[in-house]
């Protein structure tokens, strides 16, 4: 558990930016939801790791051993109505970020991820499906450590 009696910091994220072949497609509502979550992301981390760690770990807004950063880089509000209406992943909202954990003092890059979490039913939207990994996300690292839980993925060819 490389993270035991260590501090992480969660300082504000970079700002928004949408990338990808549909970057453009976003609107006006899709960037204030990317920009609101942006906002909260240090805070939707420090409170799912405090919660994870219970005590094991030191979580700070101002300081830290490892900074926890990132950027939010697609997000969609999806539509309730085709949830709805439609079912089977239709109007599915999303949020993909990029995240990574650094050593505060040797800038090594210790974790690095870019994930896209989805809301695909009625009963979820998109802020309430990403609070819920980040916990899974948070226990996960607590149960299986950094390394277990990544060392069997598949590297991204891009």
């Amino acid at each position: 558990k490389a993270l035991e009696d260590r501090k992480l910091h969660f300082p504000d994220w970079s700002d928004v930016e949408f990338i990808g072949e549909d970057a453009e497609e976003r609107d006006s509502d899709d960037m204030s939801l990317a920009r609101r979550m942006n906002r909260l992301m240090p805070q939707y981390f420090h409170d799912a790791f405090d919660i994870a760690w219970d005590g094991q770990v030191k979580t700070s807004f101002d300081e830290g051993d490892i900074q926890v950063t990132g950027r939010v880089t697609d997000c969609s509000t999806g539509s309730v109505g085709a949830k709805m209406f439609v079912g089977f992943g239709a109007g599915a909202g999303f949020t993909t970020i990029d995240l990574k954990m650094v050593d505060t003092e040797s800038g090594d890059l210790l974790m690095a991820l870019h994930h896209r979490v989805v809301s695909g039913t009625e009963m979820s939207t998109t802020e309430s499906k990403f609070s819920k990994w980040v916990g899974k996300f948070s226990e996960d690292i607590m149960e299986d450590g950094l390394v277990a839980m990544y060392e069997g993925g598949e590297r991204m060819k891009k």
